[in-house]
């Protein structure tokens, strides 16, 4: 069919989970910007944008009524005044209101008659201030995925007379979808039991026509420990003060650090600044909880580990996600982020790592309620999504808007909160995604994070470094 494709297989679990509300996978961002753009410049950027990556003209659609391979369907038109909106902030006009338009746009679905994404400038904050609103379905993009699309909105410069022409809009192309598997893993499925036996049968059908590679098998035989780890229950949360079915509200906060000084406290510690990350996560968890009387050794975390590569296209899910153990009761903030490095580097060397793609195809080969039922045992037993993503080191620029702070929200998609941090022109800019069925007191969480914080940048950040 001309215009449509069939999503990869990680971007039709992404979309086919959200069966269940619980797992909705809709990215917000927020980029807060020194004054309102030109809305006619940002309108031409946006829709040149959406010429050169065709899922921002796309739609998801199924090959039969009942369900069947979902394909993006290429739209004839794209409705600019539908996803490129602008408002006047509400009453007070300030950062705690844009966060109550952020919260509204998280908890409302997409409509799926049209492309999946929405932009909403808010202005009237003070000194003539403006917010961008970003609203991105998880099936379109990952984090990194979303930055490559930015490339193509943002300048370098504030001049933002040259505009570039619009290319022609995309056709489409018809792209066969790819099923692999491995028999090793499959044995290992059928060992687990439950649905994990659905998993199994599907990986075994899929074996037929593919070639013996032994250096292909190898890999498999040692991944197989991996592979059990990645798709196995997750049981309850490990934090006995998130033990609530989860809800389809949230609220949304705001850390920020300057780089530098996050960095330096990283290398006080001799570790990276994933390790001073994921060592604020933890210490802000440690606290929440001691204060709230349920003190708890651990919680249960997910952490996608980028595996895009230069070649990849821009856009599309290129991530796997990684389930361990973080351990919060380590009060020594260096000791912590020395623990929680090597637990994290143990955890990214994974060989299982590499099979990502082939397990999607396993999976996404089932029917949909068993892939929505083996996703949410995986996914509503983890307590806190974390996730690390590089931004951009230099100032960028918007319709002639200077991109003063950009606040990413990744989807907790079962978990009770998620915590996102991205560098951007200096500053970590860090955002808080929380259930209040479960963090019921999201206040005094944000408070314990900052007090995490403060107390990582203590060990040794210096704000002169230059950023790289």
């Amino acid at each position: 069919m001309p215009g449509t494709r069939a999503l990869s297989d990680a971007d039709a679990i992404v979309w086919i989970v959200e069966r269940d509300p619980a797992l909705r996978s809709t990215i917000i961002g927020l980029a807060f910007l020194d004054r309102a753009p030109d809305i006619a410049v940002l309108r031409h950027r946006v829709d040149r944008a959406s010429r050169l990556v065709p899922k921002l003209r796309q739609t998801i659609r199924a090959t039969t009524p009942d369900g069947g391979v979902p394909m993006w369907v290429t739209q004839p038109d794209l409705d600019l005044d539908y996803h490129v909106r602008h408002v006047a902030c509400p009453p007070p006009a300030n950062v705690d209101a844009v966060l109550r338009l952020a919260e509204a746009a998280a908890m409302r679905a997409f409509d799926p008659a049209r492309p999946l994404w929405e932009m909403l400038l808010v202005e009237g904050l003070a000194d003539g201030r403006a917010v961008l609103l970003l609203k991105v379905h998880h099936a379109i993009t990952d984090g990194l995925g979303a930055f490559q699309i930015a490339a193509h909105l943002v300048d370098l410069e504030p001049d933002a007379d040259q505009v570039p022409s619009l290319p022609a809009p995309p056709a489409g192309e018809v792209k066969r979808r790819l099923w692999l598997s491995l028999e090793a893993v499959t044995e290992r499925l059928q060992a687990a039991g439950g649905r994990m036996v659905d998993v199994a049968g599907a990986a075994r059908r899929s074996l037929a026509g593919i070639a013996a590679d032994p250096a292909s098998v190898t890999k498999a035989l040692e991944s197989v420990p991996g592979v059990a780890r990645l798709l196995a229950p997750a049981g309850s949360r490990r934090s006995p003060l998130f033990q609530q079915e989860s809800s389809l509200s949230w609220r949304l906060a705001l850390l920020e650090v300057p780089f530098p000084a996050l960095r330096g406290a990283a290398k006080a510690a001799g570790g990276s600044l994933n390790d001073a990350f994921l060592g604020f996560v933890a210490g802000g968890l440690q606290r929440y909880h001691e204060q709230l009387g349920a003190p708890t050794p651990a919680v249960r975390i997910t952490m996608p580990v980028s595996v895009r590569t230069g070649s990849d296209a821009t856009a599309g899910n290129r991530f796997t996600p990684v389930r361990f153990d973080l351990p919060i009761d380590v009060a020594d903030p260096v000791e912590r982020m020395r623990r929680l490095g090597a637990l994290a580097t143990e955890r990214r060397a994974d060989p299982a790592l590499g099979l990502t793609d082939t397990l999607a195809a396993v999976l996404n080969g089932l029917p949909a309620p068993v892939v929505t039922a083996v996703f949410g045992s995986m996914l509503k037993g983890v307590d806190v999504v974390a996730s690390n993503v590089p931004g951009s080191p230099v100032p960028m620029y918007l319709a002639g808007s200077r991109v003063e702070r950009l606040f990413p929200f990744a989807p907790p998609a079962g978990a009770a909160l998620s915590i996102t941090l991205v560098s951007h022109d200096g500053t970590c800019c860090i955002g808080v995604q929380m259930d209040p069925a479960n963090v019921t007191e999201p206040e005094r969480l944000v408070r314990c994070l900052q007090g995490a914080l403060d107390e990582i940048v203590a060990l040794g950040g210096r704000e002169g470094e230059e950023t790289p």
